[in-house]
């Protein structure tokens, strides 16, 4: 009986018991941060905000004044120092940002409160803090705010200005060597000969590899010669690099070069996985370098890289990613035993009820990359299930950036990207 193949995480922590986390550290300014991964924790130099300040426009006054009629003694704009107090039976006049006059412990918003000439009526009480962004809410002064390892978003970055932060240290960009085989692989732009097709991996790895922070060489374009391949891993200076992706060439068919050479000039770490689409996946050391090869069919290509590449990227610059995970049901039923654990690209809705329901008619095939586009993540059908029947409750991974996950826009009226 044939041995299972290695499971997707066990396939991860393999690939990363061979690697070392990146050690160098550069530092960026914040205008540049997007996309990077913290080399050091960033603490609060101050607290944030640094002071109290008002949520919302109204009258920032003292609680225990409540209800009654109070005269107004000035107004707390934004961007400015407070030079008055509210004492007993006073208010203030207070603008969104200001800070929050001495003496006043709460602000009640102006469509609550009837202004009559220099005096205010409120006829109901109000609990001291309301609409009040506290001092130190969002982090206390020295409190860490972000850890090394950690990918900044946007978010982050937004984070990081309001901690007066102008810059970080932060992971070198991981250097990534990318290669596509096929004989039948074209750059877009090119002329198509009989038998051709336009290579969509080099193109589409390459963007996903710079979104997550890499540099990227290539794709260098690999014939289907053993020549050629062996070229690549031995001619090339493999030494700037931390990771070598390649796509094709994994399989088992007579040309499939890449595995062949894996197998007789590398230190095989694993081939084929309990992946389906892309099965065909193996991780080897070359010349002390992590070789990645994925599928070459392009769907196939992009499974490998959601579940194996992006947390080995992660853990080079540092960190760990998992995929987030929920269990819904089946909107129809699965009709096919399964001998490797299947991902199916599926969309999720749910009802009046609260279930989650996981529809995955999508087009499964392994060559097919416009149903990611449409998915909001990946049903996970076990390894010998049987077929499953409609309501079954299934695993979800979800994904960042597929279907409505991405910010993404089409032509009104379309319905859909593809």
């Amino acid at each position: 009986m044939e041995a299972p193949y290695l499971s997707v995480a066990d396939a991860v922590a393999t690939i990363t018991a061979h690697l070392q986390p990146i050690a160098e550290a550069v530092w960026r300014p914040l205008s540049q941060l997007a996309g990077a991964t913290l080399a050091r924790p960033v603490s609060a130099v101050r607290p944030l905000p640094p002071f109290d300040r008002a949520a919302m426009d109204g009258y920032a006054l003292r609680s225990q004044d409540l209800p009654g009629r109070l005269r107004v003694v000035g107004t707390a704009r934004a961007g400015g120092r407070v030079p008055f107090r509210v004492g007993a039976g006073e208010a203030a006049r207070i603008l969104t940002g200001a800070p929050l006059p001495p003496g006043a412990d709460t602000v009640v918003e102006q469509e609550a409160v009837a202004r009559e000439s220099e005096w205010v009526v409120l006829d109901r009480a109000y609990p001291p803090g309301r609409n009040i962004m506290v001092r130190g809410g969002e982090a206390a002064a020295g409190a860490v705010v972000l850890e090394a390892g950690q990918r900044l978003t946007p978010l982050e970055v937004g984070l990081l200005a309001g901690l007066g932060v102008s810059g970080a240290w932060v992971v070198r960009p991981p250097r990534v060597l990318l290669a596509v085989s096929g004989d039948e692989a074209v750059m877009p732009g090119q002329p198509l000969r009989p038998g051709q097709i336009w290579d969509s991996n080099g193109p589409l790895l390459c963007a996903w590899l710079k979104a997550l922070g890499a540099e990227v060489a290539g794709p260098v374009p690999l014939r289907d010669q053993p020549t050629a391949v062996r070229r690549f891993f031995r001619h090339n200076d493999l030494g700037p690099f931390d990771l070598i992706v390649t796509t094709g060439g994994v399989s088992v068919g007579d040309r499939d070069y890449i595995i062949q050479f894996l197998k007789a000039s590398a230190e095989l770490w694993f081939w084929r996985l309990d992946m389906h689409p892309g099965k065909a996946m193996a991780a080897a050391g070359v010349a002390g370098k992590p070789v990645l090869a994925l599928s070459g069919n392009p769907g196939a290509a992009l499974m490998g890289w959601h579940l194996v590449v992006v947390p080995v990227l992660a853990h080079l610059m540092g960190g760990t990613w998992q995929p987030r995970r929920l269990v819904g049901q089946l909107a129809r039923p699965y009709p096919k035993p399964t001998r490797e654990t299947r991902y199916l690209r599926a969309q999720l809705t749910s009802d009046a009820e609260g279930r989650l329901w996981v529809d995955w008619e999508l087009d499964q095939g392994s060559d097919v990359l416009s149903s990611w586009a449409l998915a909001d993540g990946l049903a996970v059908i076990p390894r010998h299930s049987p077929p499953l029947p409609r309501e079954h409750p299934v695993e979800v991974w979800l994904l960042p950036h597929l279907g409505r996950a991405n910010y993404a826009w089409w032509g009104r009226g379309s319905g859909q990207k593809f």
